[in-house]
């Protein structure tokens, strides 16, 4: 888990700055990492569930998604940009998050569907 966890942070920091060419983007959708991590130490810690390998795997698929979020999220600002010719930071942040919030929460919804233990 040392060196497969930093390897799959690099691996997705590496991919989004390749798929957006800026630095600036990536890093914006890499920091819903850190806020994702702390939400699953929470929701371990609530459910007494102690960290573990699988957790860890866990934790990875976690990444995953709220990185896909970011994604979606981070795209449409830049079609809204480009292609509708917005200006207003505040104006294409508002507008794009209205047009894929359904999308962004089905996948985390489904995420974390997958995630739960059904006795």
């Amino acid at each position: 888990m040392y060196v497969t966890v930093p390897v799959s942070l690099l691996l997705i920091f590496l991919m989004l700055f390749f798929a957006f060419r800026s630095v600036k983007q990536g890093l914006l959708i890499y920091t819903a990492i850190p806020l994702s991590a702390i939400g699953g130490v929470i929701a371990l810690s609530i459910r007494g569930i102690p960290f573990s390998i699988s957790a860890g795997v866990g934790f990875i698929a976690l990444f995953g998604v709220a990185v896909l979020n970011g994604i979606v999220l981070v795209a449409e600002f830049n079609r809204l940009k480009t292609e509708e010719k917005m200006k207003d930071l505040s104006r294409i942040v508002i507008q794009g998050t209205k047009i894929r919030l359904r999308p962004v929460l089905m996948t985390a919804f489904v995420a974390s569907l997958g995630f739960c233990r059904w006795r």
